[in-house]
């Protein structure tokens, strides 16, 4: 990949050289970067070790989904996430190179980049991204989560996922029920638990699988392993890459990809239904304020009528009171008059 030293403008948001590259989010296909980036980097040159490498890694991954993958939200999440674990674990990889060769060799790393990795990008990924202060203070704080981890199974590299999917070749053509896979994911091979915590865990799935068959409600492996071995926000623990946590810890069994549909759809039903409320309710509202402003109106027309009303009443009874008093000062100077001529 010759693009030369990224900057901060044309970083893509899942590039391998942003220190902060995010999930890849579930879609019908790999988000464009990834797969060029993946690409480029990991082109299968005839000869290359990274070619024999990926012959030997893909009977571990194979696995069979759903025939109907594009409509299956579960299974692209599953193949989404594996994806990412690869492009993570080879940025991991080329920064292990690194220490090896800085802490071991002691050697200049600037000289020695990563298999089909460019000088320029090498330099960058040193400089800009493994010397820089955020990236130390994840790195610190990866380590002490990672020291949490109670205990590991003993199926390898492969997820615990990937050898349930496996199990008759995995087991000697044997398919166990989730407590017996557990157990033998779980003990060395001289038949002893990996940690003393395994064997408690696995009598708790024994007395569960006890309970729920004199209940007659058979329990699933997910919901065994919720109880069993915990839960945690996005992930079931014990399968990795396979499927996330039903949203009920109640139910049994996950939802089918029918129910979800119904679901999206009444959400949608209900989205329209609450806008087509708060547009009638915006119009009840210009409505009650428009009666608010006739009756405003009205009363100060009723005001105004009253007012003439008065003031002309007024007027046409001093007019009345003019009018008589000039009728009787005219007849009291007729009398006069006939008066003086006797």
């Amino acid at each position: 990949m010759n693009a030369g030293k990224p900057n901060k403008k044309n970083l893509i948001p899942y590039s391998p050289f942003h220190p902060h590259v995010a999930f890849i989010p579930p879609s019908p296909r790999l988000h464009p970067a990834f797969t060029r980036t993946s690409a480029r980097r990991h082109r299968p040159f005839a000869g290359s070790p990274v070619r024999s490498s990926l012959r030997r890694r893909r009977p571990k991954d194979k696995f069979k989904i759903s025939d109907d993958y594009h409509g299956n939200l579960v299974a692209q999440q599953a193949v989404h996430r594996k994806c990412y674990n690869i492009h993570r674990n080879w940025r991991h990889n080329m920064k292990l190179h690194y220490k090896h060769v800085k802490n071991v060799l002691y050697v200049d790393p600037y000289s020695h980049p990563y298999e089909h990795v460019t000088q320029e990008d090498w330099r960058h990924l040193i400089d800009d991204v493994w010397k820089s202060k955020e990236h130390k203070v994840r790195s610190k704080a990866g380590k002490k989560n990672r020291k949490k981890l109670e205990y590991n199974h003993c199926s390898g590299s492969r997820s615990f996922v990937a050898t349930m999917t496996i199990q008759p070749e995995f087991n000697g053509s044997e398919n166990l029920e989730f407590p017996e896979f557990y157990k033998k994911t779980h003990t060395k091979k001289n038949k002893e638990w990996i940690d003393p915590i395994c064997a408690v865990k696995y009598s708790k799935m024994l007395s569960l699988r006890e309970e729920s068959s004199q209940s007659g409600v058979q329990l699933t492996s997910e919901e065994m392993s919720r109880q069993a071995l915990g839960k945690r926000k996005r992930y079931i623990l014990g399968f990795e890459d396979g499927p996330k946590p039903s949203s009920s810890s109640s139910t049994p069994s996950r939802v089918s990809q029918d129910h979800v549909g119904e679901l999206q759809k009444l959400k949608a039903e209900m989205k329209e239904m609450k806008m087509e409320r708060e547009e009638l309710q915006r119009q009840l509202e210009q409505e009650r304020r428009e009666r608010e402003e006739e009756k405003k109106e009205r009363e100060e027309e009723q005001k105004q009528i009253a007012h003439l009303t008065s003031l002309v009443t007024e007027f046409l009874k001093e007019k009345t009171q003019t009018h008589k008093s000039s009728i009787h000062h005219d007849g009291a100077m007729s009398s006069t008059g006939g008066t003086n001529t006797r």
